[in-house]
């Protein structure tokens, strides 16, 4: 019961996020594909850039949209976005690793995994511990 009343209470910030969220993906798989597949950067590379591009918009519009947190300092949520960053960077590169070494899936796959799981752990370190209210 508690899991539903939060979902209720909580469920503009949700789907604010969720859109944020998807239109992030947006930002990053298009990005990857034109690097990566049209002008043939390579892959690492490629998912650098997007990887950055779309942070930069997600927590831009997380800031204001989502949670709200526009009179927050800004540098105090910078920072403890970057360690977010960090951490889903890494993620976003080790599974891009794992598909290149150990499977034959195309890589372009690689931005929906990174993406799911990266959004796992991304709405409660932000509700809590970016911006954290």
């Amino acid at each position: 019961m508690k899991k539903i009343n939060y979902l209720i209470k909580n469920r503009f910030e949700i789907i604010n996020f969720g859109f944020t969220g998807l239109t992030s993906f947006i930002i990053n798989y298009s990005i990857f594909y034109y690097l990566s597949q049209i002008i043939g950067i390579s892959a690492n590379t490629s998912a650098s850039c997007s990887f950055w591009l779309a942070a930069i918009w997600h927590f831009s519009l997380n800031k204001v949209v989502t949670f709200r947190a526009k009179s927050q300092k800004l540098m105090s949520n910078m920072i403890k976005y970057s360690l977010l960053l960090i951490i889903n960077y890494g993620l976003t590169l080790l599974s891009l690793f794992i598909i290149i070494n150990y499977t034959k899936i195309n890589i372009m796959f690689n931005v929906y995994i990174a993406t799911i799981s990266n959004a796992l752990c991304s709405y409660f370190f932000m509700k809590y511990i970016v911006f954290k209210k």
